[in-house]
């Protein structure tokens, strides 16, 4: 065993250069790349679990387990970060983006990851490859879960993603307007009734365009999701 973890170490830096290499050609971006990379250990959270319960060996097995769950887990990063780029091209703003991406991809990641699971479990009782199994099936299951709720607010706070109505309020001013008075009309009537109808109808006006601007966009979505699934 020591032999083969020693083999296993001598490879293993080519390894990780080729799989950085790989993951920069597709994303074309150093912080898509390091948001790929923080997701490999999430397996973990669920494979030591599943080790200990189960009373399996942390040997060579479950090492060479664990280097192919994270792959598993970044690539369904990958899958994520891929679509909200592609919602953000089809007209969506970077936060809808991110949630649209997570509900459109939560199906197709979930479902891959059920497989995976189902597919290990009758090497669960083999003597030699049991630790591999388990360590794929605790790590899989809860990593995939895991991993749709970790990059979404991960990709949030590394770009800052903010809601529209916030973005807009944090970075324009509202430009000033004149106030219609109505005759007869008291100071205090023109800064509390007339101002605030003002105000109310410029809202739902700029609340009526956004609204069809996302209606249009998350149509262009739907649609080009359905060609991928």
């Amino acid at each position: 065993m020591p032999k083969a973890n020693a083999a296993l170490a001598k490879v293993f830096p080519i390894m990780l250069v080729l799989m950085l290499a790989i993951i920069m050609v597709q994303v074309r971006s150093f912080s898509a790349m390091s948001m790929v990379m923080l997701t490999a250990p999430l397996g973990l959270v669920g494979a030591v679990p599943a080790l200990l319960l189960f009373h399996q060996p942390f040997g060579f097995n479950a090492i060479l387990a664990l280097i192919g769950l994270a792959g598993i887990l970044m690539r369904n990063t990958l899958i994520l970060i891929g679509q909200i780029r592609t919602n953000e091209e089809h007209g969506l703003d970077p936060y809808r983006a991110v949630i649209e991406a997570t509900v459109q991809r939560a199906r197709p990641v979930i479902l891959t990851a059920l497989a995976a699971v189902l597919a290990f479990v009758p090497l669960t009782h083999s003597v030699f490859w049991g630790s591999l199994a388990y360590t794929l099936i605790g790590g899989t299951a809860v990593g995939t879960v895991l991993t749709l709720v970790f990059l979404p607010a991960l990709y949030a706070i590394w770009f800052r993603v903010k809601p529209a109505a916030v973005a807009i309020s944090d970075g324009v001013e509202e430009p000033t307007r004149d106030v219609l008075v109505e005759p007869g009309a008291s100071p205090h009537d023109t800064t509390g009734r007339g101002l605030g109808r003002f105000v109310d109808a410029g809202r739902l006006n700029r609340a009526a365009r956004a609204a069809r601007r996302h209606s249009a966009a998350r149509r262009r979505v739907t649609q080009t999701s359905r060609g991928f699934t």
